[in-house]
């Protein structure tokens, strides 16, 4: 066995032994990472509102961290991760009506890159990661009357699956894939509170099943419940231009479990920062371009750090 092979190994066997702790002992600790494909404040603005049609995205998204939160405290030792992930996105919206809105479907495919540096571990992979499939009903406009007071909104509403798709290796601390399935549920919302300002919200709630290999000795897995919600609002400063403000609210519900016993130690995050929106005609095809920054504000049993992302759309 190499150096580099045993020193995985102890890493594994102290997260579970660390685990085992948390159960008896503490309650407040580290258990495991939640998938970061759940969506931690990566849509923002408009986000409820997509018009029938024919659309293809791409994310382009970076996360670093040099912080792991055990509890509200920084754990002892040297932290760093580091990922870049690219995710490419078909959506369609049909134009025929049903029951006062449209149906539609999405299919997501990510490319990660990245590498985690733990107790005296370092480890790195790429490629193609947990491949997204998912059907929705986007509802046409609404109104909402306060009084006098008319606010136009739509709202969407998606349940889909996080399939196992990507490369894993229980050997390793950091891998693209998560040998497991992920259940999301959501809605997502826009409101118009005028005609330059808007206000989108998406409230999610995602199920996961086990991970029968985790680790050196093949553990059975499973992470707990999560709730997440995204919120942001722009306005509109100039024709085509949108300044705006983005943030999550991200928080486990359940404990996880290893092998059948509860681990303590659920997260919670909370992370807000600047955006823009820029959007223009080109060869006829209406394309949109969205950057924002997110920046860790209070976390818990997690990387604490930054989000970098611009997302390309286009609309056929």
């Amino acid at each position: 066995m190499t150096k580099k092979r045993f020193a995985k190994k102890v890493f594994l066997v102290g997260l579970f032994l660390i685990s085992i702790y948390n159960v008896f002992f503490t309650k407040n600790a580290l258990a495991l990472f939640q998938p970061e494909y759940q969506n931690r404040g990566l849509t923002t603005f408009f986000d409820g509102y997509i018009p029938p049609g024919s659309y293809f995205q791409v994310y382009f998204l970076h996360f670093k961290s040099n912080e792991l939160r055990l509890g509200s405290k920084e754990a002892p030792g040297r932290f760093k991760l580091s990922v870049n992930t690219a995710l490419y996105q078909f959506a369609y919206v049909s134009e025929k009506k049903v029951l006062g809105g449209h149906w539609g479907g999405e299919i997501i495919m990510p490319l990660t890159n990245g590498h985690m540096t733990a107790f005296g571990t370092r480890d790195k992979d790429h490629g193609v990661g947990d491949i997204f499939v998912a059907g929705f009903f986007q509802s046409d406009k609404k109104t909402l009357c306060l009084g006098n007071y008319q606010i136009p909104s739509y709202f969407r509403l998606l349940a889909g699956v996080f399939s196992p798709s990507g490369d894993y290796d229980h050997d390793k601390i950091f891998n693209v894939g998560n040998n497991l399935y992920t259940f999301p549920l959501y809605c997502a919302s826009t409101f118009f509170l005028t005609p330059k300002w808007e206000l989108s919200l998406r409230i999610a709630y995602n199920f996961h099943t086990t991970n029968t290999e985790f680790g050196p000795d093949q553990d059975n897995v499973r992470p707990g419940q999560l709730f997440s919600m995204n919120f942001a609002t722009s306005y509109q400063v100039r024709e085509s231009i949108r300044l705006g403000v983005a943030g999550n609210y991200w928080r486990q519900t359940t404990d996880d479990k290893l092998n059948s016993h509860n681990l303590r130690g659920r997260e919670l995050a909370i992370c807000v920062g600047p955006g823009i929106m820029l959007d223009k005609v080109i060869a006829k095809k209406k394309v949109f371009l969205m950057c924002h920054s997110l920046f860790d504000a209070s976390v818990k049993n997690r990387p604490e750090g930054t989000m970098l992302q611009a997302r390309l759309i286009i609309e056929f």
